[in-house]
């Protein structure tokens, strides 16, 4: 995977301002603009896994889409939301036995959460690619991929964590995360196109 060759994707599109200021507009709508955009994102991918390069036109047509796509992320906030109850519960249990016990929930934590942080944009990737409905609940595939594709998953996390700052750029000028925030999704789905190509679709 080339970083640099997925950052100037989306620019591959002369068009590429006005689209992204287009699509950024609508995220002004309430939550529809939102999963309008996720659901762009999705698009791009999709397009770029079937060899075209433009990026989808700037409508709201892809609020069904974002829609599916965030759905099938919800079973990882639930295991998010359960692990965290759960280290709590035995954090608290081991506090009471000794103090200092308690630290063992934050050594068991932190390596997990760091884990799900690196594999997190495979979910999404599983549910684009793979068109899978539950995409998130998808724990164990993940850390499969992750073991057999470890530079390809850092690269595509490392991606993710570019197109974040491409994104928060934007906010530095009063309107500018308008076209920033589309850009940056924009690249995630080039991304996640490529690694699709550079892990014979894992």
């Amino acid at each position: 995977m080339d970083i640099g060759s997925i950052i100037k994707a989306p620019l591959d599109d002369a068009d590429w301002i006005k689209k992204c200021a287009l699509i950024g507009l609508m995220t002004l709508i309430p939550i529809a603009g939102f999963l309008n955009l996720m659901g762009w994102q999705v698009e791009y991918t999709r397009n770029r896994l079937a060899g075209r390069t433009d990026l989808p036109e700037a409508n709201l047509n892809y609020i069904g889409t974002g829609w599916r796509a965030f759905v099938s992320m919800l079973p990882l906030v639930g295991i998010l939301i359960v692990a965290m109850i759960v280290l709590g519960i035995v954090g608290a249990i081991l506090g009471k036995i000794a103090g200092p016990l308690a630290l063992v929930t934050v050594l068991v934590a932190i390596p997990l959460y760091l884990a799900i942080l690196v594999v997190s944009p495979l979910f999404l990737y599983r549910h684009i690619v793979h068109n899978d409905p539950w995409a998130g609940a998808r724990l164990g595939w993940a850390m499969g991929v992750l073991k057999e594709n470890v530079g390809l998953v850092v690269t595509l996390w490392v991606c993710l964590i570019i197109a974040s700052i491409v994104s928060s750029i934007g906010s530095i000028v009063v309107i500018g995360f308008i076209i920033t925030m589309p850009l940056a999704q924009a690249m995630m789905g080039a991304a996640t196109a490529e690694f699709a190509t550079a892990s014979n679709r894992a």
